[in-house]
């Protein structure tokens, strides 16, 4: 496959229990309130980014690739240590805890800019179901939970998730 790749697996039990118990669920809205956004059915815990404060445009976090620890990190303990654990020596760009709800979907998009030309995504799986699959471009992957991808955001892609539970991804960008 091209655009998808399976690096390693992990324990998500510690994780997922993590999560579950969280209330910073949306506490920053960053992607759902984004011009013409496809993550709209999508729960964000944001734990990296670019700068928040101050006046931006759309562009700028799409373009600046300086990133920022927020607050809520302290909260994820086990998020953490894993997601430090698995990028030792790297440089770490944005960090996002993703859950898709149920019968709903990400539609059709590409991650563009300066931002995504530098840094590699990767998905972390903590929940997932069988129904829900990643396409980019002709490819179609399902990720079993407590696996790790590499994928190819840098063409058009999307999400659906068909099943009845949320799937929950853990998204973490590293610098090429």
């Amino acid at each position: 496959m091209r655009h998808f790749k399976q690096t390693t697996t992990f324990d998500p039990t510690n994780i997922a229990k993590e999560l579950e118990e969280s209330r910073w669920w949306n506490w920053l809205n960053i992607r759902r309130n984004a011009y013409n956004s496809q993550h709209g059915d999508v729960d964000d815990i944001v734990l990296r980014f670019q700068p928040v404060q101050g006046n931006h445009e759309y562009s700028d976090f799409m373009n600046k690739t300086e990133c920022v620890d927020f607050f809520v990190q302290r909260y994820f303990p086990f998020t953490m240590n894993l997601i430090r654990y698995l990028t030792k020596g790297h440089d770490v760009g944005r960090i996002v805890v993703a859950k898709l709800n149920y019968n709903s979907s990400i539609g059709d998009h590409i991650d563009e800019g300066d931002y995504h030309k530098e840094f590699s995504r990767y998905h972390m799986v903590i929940n997932t179901n069988d129904k829900v699959v990643f396409t980019c471009e002709d490819e179609k992957q399902h990720m079993p939970q407590g696996t790790i991808w590499w994928f190819n955001n840098r063409v058009t892609h999307n999400v659906r998730n068909d099943g009845d539970t949320d799937r929950t991804h853990i998204v973490v960008d590293i610098r090429k």
